[in-house]
């Protein structure tokens, strides 16, 4: 009805480098455009349907296979599906790109760590830094960057409003044509 084919765009990258942000941007512009799409952001889900795990990596891909679940549903009924988590694990990512195949985009929010700590929003790289979280993603625990992302968003050299001009741009051209630009 609305003329968009359901899509999944799984945002990844470390904990400061952009996700939410642009996601949130992307999201706000289809929508003045009026196509259907929701966020579904790591650190929400984590309060709800994710917050009886932990991070060890079995944790962090049961994450992403929930996530993936509730992307579905989304997915099925036509939406953009905006994922924005950090998704540290290659083969937890790589799962739902062969589930979902062409409905699926991964794109690396590519960002140096000195960067994220620079930026560090929420304060949890300082807390990681001290002890007081364990795990912690480009800290105390590997983050594997995407050995073949659908795209690149260089969030430590674009501005926020260049990443999120970019996206929407790639995101309006696979939703309507439905045919793979990477």
């Amino acid at each position: 009805m609305k003329k968009q084919n359901g899509l999944i765009v799984w945002l990844t990258g470390l904990p400061g480098s952009g996700k939410t942000t642009i996601a949130e941007g992307v999201k706000k512009y289809l929508r003045e455009l009026a196509y259907n799409v929701i966020v579904l952001d790591g650190d929400v889900l984590r309060k709800g349907i994710c917050s009886d795990l932990g991070y060890s990596i079995e944790d962090r891909i049961e994450n992403n296979r929930r996530i993936g679940e509730v992307a579905q549903i989304f997915l099925n009924e036509g939406y953009i599906v905006i994922v924005a988590v950090v998704s540290p694990v290659e083969s937890a990512r790589n799962i739902l790109k062969q589930k979902f195949g062409r409905s699926f985009v991964e794109v690396y929010c590519k960002c140096s760590i000195e960067t994220c700590i620079k930026r560090d929003p929420k304060g949890l790289y300082a807390k990681a830094a001290t002890g007081n979280i364990s795990n912690f993603t480009g800290v105390s625990a590997e983050y594997e960057v995407p050995k073949n992302p659908s795209f690149v968003l260089n969030t430590e050299f674009e501005s926020s409003a260049e990443s999120i001009n970019l996206l929407s741009t790639i995101v309006l051209l696979k939703s309507s044509t439905g045919k793979c630009l990477s």
